[in-house]
């Protein structure tokens, strides 16, 4: 066999291995839209079925002579029925379909993560209408998904911020995600993206101030005013100088599990800057908030499942690039 025939015969396995590839991913789509359009079905027979019990109540609730008998209107509890608008949207959508441009980096970066969440196929249909800052935040944690789909319509509400009242001995849990102030710039970001520390700063000072006034897009103005947003998130001053002017008294820790675990013992909240590793690729600020048992309890302000955990000191220790213990002067 000549060289000519061992490429050809190499690149015709390599065509088959890729039409192979192709169709199992159309097998996927196709068992998952399946799937999708049985859940619309059930929903839509459980609505059907629910008006027609509405119904058969409101006749059952008179009698025929117009006197009202005994039985009630019965009710449906649609409680624990998951209507997912994104996901019967994205059930729609033909990934096949979608043309990306060779030089968007983050459209095919996200290409990726369609078997596993397909409602980014919403994303990648309407490219033009989500910013690659915005779209990026997914790479990081995918608890952002339906933030990051609602930034079209979103994006440029002016919400009513009502936050609940702290509870004594419990630091409250902001996200900086959290679209009634996520969208809102911070330097040349939003709070969504670079605000971890402002928010960082506001679950504290609203814990100890006791004063909802200090939500995260209070504290980032506050800190963007102040000369505290820099190029690359915030200033280690926002920490000290800036929570001084809010009437907060904070000291330096040192990065060692004894002095952690009594700040926090005696009820002081401790903020951290954060290198790469559990928490962030690049920078972030975290709250701590108790220590039990060698276990250490945390507010991050970009991560539910982070928040969950309890996390030993020695397994983030490297990771700690300063610390900030409050208490109320």
């Amino acid at each position: 066999m000549t060289d000519e025939e061992i490429k050809q015969r190499i690149a015709n396995r390599r065509l088959e291995k890729k039409k192979q590839q192709r169709a199992r991913h159309r097998r996927k789509i196709y068992i998952r839209r399946g799937v999708a359009i049985a859940v619309v079905l059930l929903v839509v027979c459980l609505i059907v079925k629910g008006m027609s019990m509405v119904v058969a109540g409101i006749k059952n609730h008179f009698s025929g002579d117009g006197k009202t008998v005994t039985e009630e209107v019965a009710q449906v509890d649609y409680d624990g029925i998951d209507l997912d608008e994104y996901l019967i949207k994205a059930s729609k959508i033909n990934i096949d379909d979608i043309v990306i441009d060779e030089e968007d980096e983050v459209g095919n970066k996200l290409l990726d993560y369609v078997d596993d969440y397909p409602k980014v196929k919403i994303i990648l249909a309407d490219r033009s209408s989500y910013p690659d800052e915005i779209v990026s935040m997914l790479f990081n944690n995918m608890e952002t998904i339906d933030f990051v789909l609602d930034y079209p319509e979103c994006h440029n509400i002016d919400y009513d911020i009502e936050v609940d009242e702290p509870q004594d001995g419990q630091i409250i849990h902001y996200m900086q995600w959290d679209k009634r102030w996520g969208y809102k710039a911070y330097g040349d970001s939003i709070i969504a993206v670079g605000g971890c520390g402002p928010t960082s700063l506001a679950m504290v000072a609203t814990s100890l101030l006791k004063d909802t006034m200090y939500t995260p897009d209070y504290i980032a103005k506050f800190s963007e005013e102040n000369g505290y947003r820099i190029s690359v998130g915030t200033d280690w001053r926002l920490m000290s100088e800036g929570a001084a002017i809010l009437g907060l008294q904070s000291q330096t820790v040192n990065l060692d599990e004894v002095p952690l675990k009594n700040e926090l013992e005696s009820g002081h909240p401790v903020i951290c800057s954060m290198g790469p590793g559990d928490f962030t690729r690049q920078g972030h600020f975290i709250v701590m908030t108790d220590y039990s048992d060698g276990l250490i309890t945390i507010n991050d302000p970009f991560s539910y499942s982070n928040s969950e955990k309890k996390w030993k000191f020695d397994d983030i220790k490297s990771q700690i690039k300063n610390m900030w213990a409050f208490t109320v002067e």
